[in-house]
């Protein structure tokens, strides 16, 4: 398992202990025991029973879990399911947009190219420039260079 993992089943652990009993009582013992076994034990979980969880610095996988709580035990009728899906399928209509924006096949082709150009340009302009000379001016100046004349 992942050590992030690990870290929010300790939060989540700790989460878990400081509820009432009413919502306590409605998640399974198997998965409290589960969640129990994963935790690690090195991870000392920074859980303020007086603020809100929103403004607590919890990890991704912490959010998630108790999301899926949340939905398979908390929910109290239809209505807040149905609630509470809507958000996270919004959200993961969110995520998959800024996904696809950042790792969109189309521009990842057109960076590239762009890419390329800037190299080639920049390749253009540190090739040396090399003067033609014509046959007779190569005579000359060799001419020129025997007789030592300036």
């Amino acid at each position: 398992m992942s050590t992030n993992l690990n870290k929010a089943y300790s939060e989540v652990y700790e989460i878990l202990k400081l509820l009432n009993n009413e919502y306590f009582n409605k998640v399974p013992k198997k998965f409290i025991t589960f969640i129990e076994k994963g935790k690690d034990n090195n991870y000392i979980p920074n859980i303020k029973p007086d603020v809100p969880l929103e403004e607590q610095n919890l990890l991704q996988e912490t959010i998630d879990i108790l999301a899926m709580l949340k939905l398979d035990y908390w929910c109290s009728d239809e209505n807040e399911k149905r609630e509470l899906l809507s958000i996270l399928e919004q959200n993961e209509q969110d995520y998959q947009k800024e996904l696809h924006e950042k790792y969109n096949p189309d521009n990842i082709f057109k960076n590239k190219q762009k890419e390329n150009n800037k190299i080639n340009k920049q390749e253009e302009k540190s090739i040396a420039v090399i003067k033609k000379e014509k046959w007779y001016q190569k005579i000359f100046s060799t001419l020129k260079r025997i007789l030592k004349i300036n």
